[in-house]
């Protein structure tokens, strides 16, 4: 009985398709041009960056299903078939492996599996190992990831490997692939122990992406870079070289003239006394590269004490954040940029973005830098870019160390402030917060000899942990902040702040529903919030910094 309900279900599904079909014959979709078709279709079927979505399979099935005209075009476009992963099904690999002829294939295994197909896949696609031109492994079970060495892929471009159960087989490692990697453009390896990267012959590598090894062999690191001039990506994230000498290199450092975007984020090396020396590895690949002004930067490194005095010469290494304002300006559409800073407890961070961009332009976290050091880096990168727009963030948050306004106020005629997140924590004295109040509701001198309030232009005030703020307080401040001039004379030599949003991130002292209808009744208070949130030395809210590949590689 079960059988032929199956077989009636298979029986119904075939005729509603070709029912389907019949109809959507005669509609005028179908009279569209073969090229127009062919883009659509890749417009649905892959990302932006020719990657395949979940949805791929099944969008694919319903695409042919729309007509016999689709079923027959799409059967005939090869490219449309080599993006193939275990999680299809068996019956789909055997097709696309065929439908796909001799056209280079995309592999991509993100496991793991327990059902057994990972075998089955495998049994399907090594046999066409020599049109492999990408393989994406992340978690496959240990039989599966030995098998993926087991065959030559000479011809292959891409390999993305992400936490490899053993690691990467060894003797013979990466180089099994076959054809000494002569053709490989894009290496990158997540968490994955036992890469030889001293036995690599690639030499057009466009990617390069590290993240996770230890210990990682400095010399080898930087021969891969010497032998692929042509390198437009480089990251390495999170590892630890193994100890080396700081030795004066004899030869120049490597050029890199195509270098689009560099991140290095928590490289540490080990010495022989188990220490982390947290700028060591960051200093070492800086000095023994070249690149040209104004790439992708990101950064985020540790100081550790032994390297203080070296400061001046580890902040030189740093790429000009105006360089990379000034760049992304010249931008087609450009309005204005965003950046952020964030000071306090002996950290900077500073991060540039433009709104319609997925990643950071620019950005770095030092922890462990003196703050008066990280104070007077902030003033002179955003002072040299005073002629391109930006829409500035500050933050200073002290958690660990005394809250200090002065340097809040350093900046406090500065119009491109349009967000000020002021944190403080238990160790903020008490007088902290009527102080600040009482800051930010008088008035003081421009330049131009014009008297304005403090941030003029300032949207958005977080307050986080602030001693000695209340409701009255607050209400008193926006009162003066936002008080109509007294006379003529004070209506020409007043500038008006911009409207503002306040945002108290723990309780306010004395609040009723009174005082938050008198604030919102205030001219120029666009909105009140407050809320109880206790102080954990999360520095996140304002910085995340470092990239994330499109494709988000690796998967978590």
């Amino acid at each position: 009985m079960a059988d032929f309900k199956d077989s009636l279900d298979e029986f119904i599904r075939f005729e509603s398709v070709k029912d389907v079909r019949d109809r959507n014959a005669v509609l005028p979709i179908g009279t569209l041009p073969t090229e127009l078709l062919l883009s659509i279709f890749n417009l649905v079927l892959f990302t932006p960056q020719g990657q395949r979505p979940k949805s791929f399979v099944s969008t694919i099935i319903k695409l042919r299903a729309v007509s016999w005209s689709w079923r027959d075009l799409i059967g005939r476009t090869p490219s449309f078939w080599t993006h193939i992963s275990p999680e299809d099904g068996s019956g789909f690999v055997s097709e696309a492996l065929e439908m796909s002829d001799n056209t280079p294939l995309h592999i991509r295994h993100i496991g793991p599996y327990t059902d057994g197909r990972e075998s089955q896949f495998l049994d399907k696609v090594l046999p066409h190992s020599h049109r492999w031109e990408s393989v994406t492994i992340h978690r496959p079970n240990a039989d599966a990831a030995a098998r993926y060495f087991t065959v030559p892929a000479p011809t292959i471009k891409a390999i993305l490997l992400s936490r490899l159960p053993g690691g990467v087989p060894q003797p013979g490692g990466l180089a099994r692939f076959g054809g000494g990697l002569e053709y490989l453009e894009e290496l990158r390896i997540a968490w994955c122990p036992g890469v030889d990267w001293g036995g690599l012959g690639c030499t057009q590598l466009r990617v390069l992406e590290i993240v996770g090894e230890s210990p990682l062999d400095m010399d080898a690191v930087l021969n891969i870079l010497a032998a692929n001039p042509s390198l437009e990506v480089l990251r390495l994230h999170y590892v630890k070289f193994a100890p080396y000498a700081r030795r004066e290199s004899t030869l120049g450092p490597t050029t890199l003239h195509n270098l689009k975007e560099l991140s290095l984020m928590d490289m540490r090396h080990l010495n022989e006394e188990r220490h982390s020396g947290g700028d060591g590895a960051t200093a070492h690949i800086l000095q023994r590269i070249q690149f040209r002004p104004g790439i992708a930067f990101n950064m985020r490194t540790g100081l550790h004490t032994d390297f203080r005095s070296s400061l001046e010469r580890h902040l030189s290494l740093i790429p000009s954040p105006v360089v990379a304002l000034t760049r992304l300006s010249q931008i087609d559409g450009f309005q204005r940029a965003d950046v952020y800073a964030d000071l306090g407890d002996n950290t900077i961070g500073f991060k540039i973005e433009e709104g319609s961009r997925s990643s950071p332009v620019f950005s770095i976290e030092m922890l462990g830098l003196p703050e008066q050091v990280a104070y007077d880096w902030t003033m002179a990168a955003l002072g040299e870019a005073t002629k391109i727009p930006i829409s500035l963030q500050l933050r200073f948050s002290y958690f660990e160390s005394q809250f200090s306004l002065d340097q809040a106020f350093h900046f406090q005629l500065w119009e491109s402030v349009n967000d000020l997140v002021l944190h403080g924590s238990l160790l903020t004295p008490p007088e902290t917060g009527p102080k600040l109040l009482r800051l930010l509701s008088t008035p003081c001198m421009s330049e131009d000899g014009t008297m304005v309030m403090p941030f003029p232009r300032l949207q958005n005030l977080h307050l986080g942990w602030i001693w000695g703020i209340n409701a009255e307080g607050i209400l008193a401040m926006v009162r003066a902040r936002f008080a109509p001039p007294g006379s003529t004379e004070d209506a020409i030599y007043s500038a008006v702040p911009a409207p503002l949003t306040i945002h108290c991130h723990r309780k306010v002292e004395g609040w009723t529903p009174r005082y938050t209808e008198e604030i919102l009744a205030t001219t120029g208070v666009e909105r009140f919030e407050h809320a109880e949130k206790k102080p954990n030395g999360d520095r996140d809210v304002l910085l995340q910094l470092g990239t994330k590949s499109n494709d988000d590689w690796p998967p978590t």
